[in-house]
């Protein structure tokens, strides 16, 4: 059976027509494609807004370091109690912000990628996002899928590509 807000069940993420709504209503006048944004955070959380890696939550995978920088004041496992509906509002915050930081707007699901792993990296349009010896790497090291010890933008590109495909 269907959940609210965007709720798993049974492993299958069903979002209520008012979660799209807003989160079409928040998302779109970004400038950022709608369908990229969607590959984005089904990569990042298989688009649940209750995900949790323990580290970062919801549809965003939303960090303490990212919350702090939107505004965000409760305890980031909070994030995670959030309806997709209401969690919209924040990860427009959110894009606007790796939009301001990177100085352009992602044109599709890669670059949005990168500048929610990094945006210093996508800032600087750099293949490598983190490097082996750093709490970054070693908190994504799952994402080095060649285990040449740095994530690279074409490691993203594989997760995008999975979650595609899913």
């Amino acid at each position: 059976p269907k959940r609210r807000g965007g709720k798993a069940s049974k492993g299958v993420v069903q979002w209520s027509d008012g979660d799209m709504q807003a989160f079409v209503d928040e998302v779109r006048p970004l400038g950022i494609p709608l369908a990229d944004s969607l590959l984005v955070y089904t990569a990042e959380s298989g688009l649940d807004p209750t995900a949790s890696s323990g580290i970062a939550w919801g549809l965003p995978q939303l960090t303490q370091i990212a919350a702090k920088q939107i505004g965000w004041t409760r305890p980031l496992r909070d994030f995670g109690t959030l309806t997709v509906a209401q969690q919209a509002p924040w990860i427009a915050k959110l894009q606007a912000s790796q939009i301001r930081m990177i100085g352009y707007t992602p044109k599709d699901a890669l670059e949005l990628y990168v500048a929610n792993f990094s945006p210093k990296a996508a800032a600087a349009r750099s293949e490598v996002i983190y490097r082996q010896g750093t709490a970054s790497y070693t908190k994504n090291a799952n994402r080095d899928r060649d285990h040449k010890g740095y994530i690279a933008a074409a490691d993203l590109k594989v997760a995008l590509d999975r979650a595609r495909s899913s």
